[in-house]
């Protein structure tokens, strides 16, 4: 079987909490809703989360970012394949839509007023005039993951000769909610990894990442990726890690590369129980003696962005682009960059040897002793 191909990414654009760079620390907001019975944490990208038009802005902003850092002709946006990743996509809009029915005492009232998925990709195509062809993802967490392994795999094919990949998630009751029922939300702060964690919180964001065909000539390129089904349960993944460590190991194969050719590592580090215990196994499996030089989760300042996640958190896995105003050696021997050390003063309630939530890093990966739930 012929490996896939390298693609090159062309341009980047990121909307988080903490902004594009994904540095800094802020305290989550509170937020009321009407999913619980009191405020709860939450990584907002804002307070206008009832404003049916957020999702059109948010996204016009980022992918207007990407495109122009792309510096691609408008010939060829217009000819691009469209990919988005997301969990919830405009459910909001539902939600809110749904609410007015009610308050109006509309008979016909309907809680899912936008059904589908394409409502967004189709705006956006309009908005860029992009006309090729919209795929979109829903998978949970792995949403814009899979979304750019399949523009990949189409630009392997010669389906398209650029690609942009969307990766959103908003606010929504829903969401919260069952996150909520799951008993899966922490009171205060995320701690991923950390011996005293006890949940995540859910935030906000969006990102896009255009991708080229091979004869590119670009500093950042998508590898290889890998996927695997874990079976286990339809809330939690498998204690022992066992799928975690196929969906690695499938994806060094893929990319042609060994564990010791790995110098990051990204993490979900959602700060469940379970999950960080499988998560933690499951690496440990795959790597066995390998420690790469950094290892780290954003949940801490981000929080838990499901869609977001697989196109949002491509900072641990490639060089920031000149832009982003960040410095990266680009020689083996060097691999840390600034703002990414682990080695920061113990800070209260954490194991100062794993998780620091201050900056979300740990300098190896977690033994499972340490995380155990």
């Amino acid at each position: 079987m012929t490996r896939t191909r390298n693609v090159p990414i062309l341009g980047m654009a990121c909307s988080s909490y903490v902004g594009e760079r994904l540095t800094g620390n802020r305290s989550p907001t509170l937020i009321s809703s009407q999913a619980m019975d009191s405020t709860t944490p939450y990584y907002a990208l804002g307070d206008d989360r009832d404003n049916p038009e957020r999702p059109f802005s948010i996204l016009d902003s980022v992918i207007g970012k990407a495109l122009k850092r792309s510096g691609l002709h408008p010939d060829e946006v217009e000819h691009m394949g469209l990919f988005m990743g997301s969990s919830s996509y405009d459910l909001r809009s539902s939600e809110l839509a749904f609410q007015q029915q009610l308050e109006a005492k509309q008979p016909d009232a309907f809680p899912v007023k936008y059904s589908g998925s394409s409502r967004l990709s189709d705006w956006v195509g309009d908005r860029f005039n992009i006309t090729g062809d919209a795929f979109n993802i829903n998978t949970a967490c792995t949403s814009s993951a899979n979304a750019l392994l399949l523009a990949r795999q189409m630009l392997n094919q010669g389906i398209f000769r650029h690609a942009l990949v969307i990766g959103i998630e908003l606010f929504n009751e829903t969401t919260l909610g069952g996150f909520s029922g799951l008993q899966l939300l922490a009171t205060e702060h995320i701690s991923p990894f950390d011996k005293q964690r006890d949940g995540l919180l859910l935030g906000e964001g969006c990102a896009a990442v255009v991708l080229g065909s091979d004869d590119h000539d670009s500093p950042f390129w998508l590898v290889g990726g890998g996927t695997s089904f874990d079976p286990h349960s339809i809330t939690a993944a498998n204690e022992e890690g066992a799928s975690i460590a196929d969906a690695i190991l499938s994806a060094l194969n893929d990319s042609g590369m060994t564990q010791s050719d790995i110098v990051a590592i990204k993490a979900q580090g959602s700060g469940s129980h379970i999950n960080d215990l499988a998560e933690s196994r499951g690496l440990q499996r795959a790597f066995r003696t390998v420690n790469p030089a950094i290892f780290n989760s954003r949940h801490s300042k981000v929080g838990d962005v499901p869609g977001w996640r697989g196109v949002g958190s491509r900072d641990a896995a490639v060089k920031p682009p000149p832009y982003m105003d960040a410095q990266v050696s680009r020689e083996a021997g060097s691999r840390k960059r600034p703002g990414m050390d682990s080695r920061r003063p113990h800070q209260p309630g954490t194991s100062p040897t794993h998780t620091d939530p201050a900056n979300g890093s740990v300098n190896k990966i977690p033994p499972v002793t340490a995380i155990k739930p």
